[in-house]
């Protein structure tokens, strides 16, 4: 039973991979790997002994048994070619004893409550950093571009 709900789950995994840039990664007991890319069109079968990469004319591309299988996974080929700061906050040093710096919120509005719900501070963050040292001992929520964050002050 285990080994068909994992040959579902092999199949389903690469299978939904082939849309993105995934490869599936047999590693063998004898240290060697095979790599299968998403663009394969391979469809993985559960067999009583060992597992089959079928292609798509359902005739079997390659076999292996579990005794030869140490391990199977996943990878993908990751692109940081997209990705966008642009909406990140960050509030540093955390925990602070009399300043705390805002970076990524450049002329908003920035609001403190303590804990008890109380606002404590509010301004215009135009320096990026806030003067905190008259505020209690304790964790703060700090509102900023429609985002709460935290802070402790010591």
């Amino acid at each position: 039973m285990k080994k068909l709900i994992l040959a579902a789950l092999l199949s389903f995994i690469f299978i939904g991979a082939k849309a993105q840039e995934y490869q599936m990664v047999v590693q063998l007991t004898d240290g060697t790997e095979d790599v299968y890319s998403y663009s394969e069109d391979l469809t993985v079968v559960m067999m009583p002994a060992g597992i089959h990469l079928m292609d798509t004319e359902n005739s079997v591309h390659t076999s292996y048994s579990f005794s030869d299988i140490s391990m199977i996974y996943f990878k993908t080929k990751a692109s940081l070619e997209n990705v966008s700061n642009s909406g990140l906050v960050f509030l540093y040093p955390n925990p602070t004893a009399s300043s705390l710096k805002v970076a990524g919120a450049e002329n908003q509005k920035v609001e403190i409550f303590s804990m008890d719900g109380r606002m404590v501070y509010s301004g215009m963050n135009t320096t990026g950093e806030i003067n905190v040292s008259s505020l209690e001992k304790g964790v703060y929520a700090v509102k900023i571009k429609g985002k709460t964050l935290k802070f402790s002050k010591l």
